[in-house]
């Protein structure tokens, strides 16, 4: 009932009208997908995840304003489940309860949680990424919660450039706050570095974005095939002719990746089980 509750009253705002940078996200929501990561890149100061996700929201129900704050109000409703199983993991049905409450009557998630921005989809990968993360240091380290939980820190950082600050905070307790078996510590490293791999793919054109770079270094990201383009950053392609040389640097990282990719987690020894 207070999950039913919290949902309603947000519904009541589905048709507030848009603000300046809702407009933004819709318009950006519009391009394509290498014209999307172009205008995002070059033009925003944001990475491009949520633009992603409203893009192939708007494809399949419209571009509406109901249906555009919708996908924020399912992005929200899960935020409060995924609260409520987490509290209750820790402390039990009455707390679970008590935080479903004050979250489900938040005036500030109330007023963030419809917007057509990347708020709603940071708060749900941030809960779900700190939920996993309980989980996994208590010793529930199931295949299914390492899977989710990389993809929540990679996601999260793809989401805010914010977010790192979380994600870092979460490292620094793993490693200082308590020992952890060897298994799960080698699982976790592997776990974030293939979440930081996946940012990485966003790094050159996260540095275009912020800092004042020469243009010969940022120049061959400025093309409709801009993500291939900011693969090609990694390698020496802005400053060499050749066909081949530029790959290199992308080539190494994915070289380098691949391994985590194949066989993230050893396998469970019977003696373990």
């Amino acid at each position: 009932m207070v999950l039913l509750a919290a949902v309603a009253v947000r519904a009541l705002v589905l048709d507030e009208g848009y603000w300046i940078d809702e407009v933004i996200s819709i318009e950006t929501a519009r391009l394509g997908f290498s014209k999307l990561v172009q205008r995002v890149g070059f033009g925003d100061l944001h990475p491009p995840a949520y633009y992603v996700l409203l893009s192939m929201w708007t494809s399949l129900f419209g571009e509406s304003e109901i249906s555009c704050r919708f996908l924020s109000l399912l992005l929200s409703g899960l935020t409060l489940i995924v609260l409520y199983y987490w509290a209750g993991a820790r402390k039990g049905p009455w707390v679970a309860l008590m935080a479903l409450l004050l979250l489900g009557l938040s005036t500030f998630h109330i007023h963030y949680s419809v917007e057509v921005r990347a708020y709603p989809l940071l708060a749900f990968l941030a809960t779900s990424f700190l939920f996993l993360y309980q989980r996994i240091a208590s010793g529930q380290d199931r295949r299914r919660d390492w899977v989710l939980l990389t993809a929540s820190a990679a996601l999260l950082v793809l989401t805010h450039y914010y977010a790192a600050i979380l994600v870092l905070a979460v490292n620094v307790h793993f490693f200082t706050v308590a020992r952890h078996p060897t298994r799960r510590t080698v699982r976790w490293c592997l776990s974030q570095g293939i979440a930081l791999a996946g940012f990485g793919l966003w790094l050159p054109l996260l540095l275009v974005q912020y800092f004042p770079l020469p243009a010969g270094m940022f120049a061959p990201l400025q093309s409709e095939n801009a993500l291939a383009q900011a693969a090609l950053a990694f390698g020496p392609g802005p400053f060499h002719p050749s066909p081949t040389v530029p790959w290199l640097g992308p080539g190494l990282y994915g070289a380098a990746i691949v391994p985590t990719l194949v066989a993230p987690f050893p396998r469970r020894d019977k003696a373990d089980s």
